[in-house]
């Protein structure tokens, strides 16, 4: 089971990503950056999140879309280390950026483990 003082404090996923393991379960967090989806209005969702406005100024001349900061977690089985893994065999899920959301990771990573040890048994 992953607790919450097994993860780092927030600005150090503003530098770099984080690898642990949990029994037989890998996982990598990590801040990204996501295309933020526009609504039906064609207007942009601002209800959360860290947002990038779109640059107007683009070198190819058209608009890039609004992007939002996230934590990125991506879980997979082990043995083998987050560069030898096969993509097939990796899950992700994007969580807001924040420190609320380091809970919601913690109790997401010990659902996973969960379900792998006992897919295991």
């Amino acid at each position: 089971m992953v607790n919450r003082r097994d993860l780092l404090h927030l600005s150090f996923y503003k530098k770099s990503p984080y690898l642990g393991s949990d029994g037989p379960l890998r996982y990598r967090i990590e801040k990204a950056e996501v295309e933020v989806p526009a609504d039906d209005s064609g207007n942009e969702d601002a209800s959360s999140g860290d947002r990038s406005a779109p640059d107007d100024n683009a070198d190819d001349g058209s608009k890039k879309s609004p992007t939002e900061t996230v934590l990125k977690v991506t879980i997979w089985p082990g043995p083998f280390s987050y560069d030898k893994t096969p993509e097939e065999k990796m899950s992700s899920e994007n969580f807001e950026f924040s420190e609320e959301a380091l809970d919601e990771i913690c109790e997401w990573i010990s659902k996973k483990s969960d379900e792998l040890k006992a897919a295991s048994l």
